[in-house]
């Protein structure tokens, strides 16, 4: 899993700065022959994430989903208000497709996603970072 981790964390990013085909993202034969020990500075670790949804009868729902991401988020407070850090999962070198740059995506964001049908509505939530798949 970590050298996965570490393929990601060269080659994938916001989708309109990477530099690879992302529909052969898993049949790159080179992945074996990366030293992921010199790019990784980083374990991986879980933080603090949680996800509520409340549905009532008549098939109205709301997702919301709340990460400080550190123990502490950014170590930022304002007077009731702690700032999370997801600027964080930027990578740390400046020539990889996840780097940090203006208007930019981060790698990893914390998504909702609602799915229905004539019968069933269901709404997950996802949490970011290393745990999202």
């Amino acid at each position: 899993m970590r050298k996965i981790y570490g393929f990601r964390d060269l080659f994938i990013g916001d989708p309109y700065k990477m530099n690879i085909d992302l529909m052969n993202y898993l049949k790159y034969k080179d992945i074996k022959k990366i030293d992921y020990n010199n790019i990784l500075s980083r374990e991986i670790q879980i933080y603090d994430t949680t996800f509520l949804v409340v549905a009532d009868d008549h098939d109205n729902m709301i997702g919301f989903i709340q990460s400080l991401f550190y123990p502490f988020g950014s170590g930022v407070v304002v007077k009731g208000i702690t700032f999370q850090n997801r600027g964080s999962g930027f990578a740390y070198r400046k020539d990889l497709s996840n780097s940090p740059e203006r208007s930019k995506r981060l790698l990893h964001i914390l998504s909702i996603l609602r799915v229905r049908d004539d019968k069933k509505r269901l709404m997950i939530g996802c949490a970011g970072g290393d745990l999202r798949p």
